[in-house]
């Protein structure tokens, strides 16, 4: 990810989202 800035879920805009957990899992793809 080329910017650690923190995304708050109102302000997405993406179509779908990765899902990533606090210790930095992948949980999968997600729509918005």
């Amino acid at each position: 990810m080329a910017s650690k800035e923190l995304r708050i879920n109102k302000w997405i805009q993406a179509r779908e989202i990765r899902l990533i957990d606090d210790q930095g899992n992948q949980k999968g793809i997600i729509p918005t």
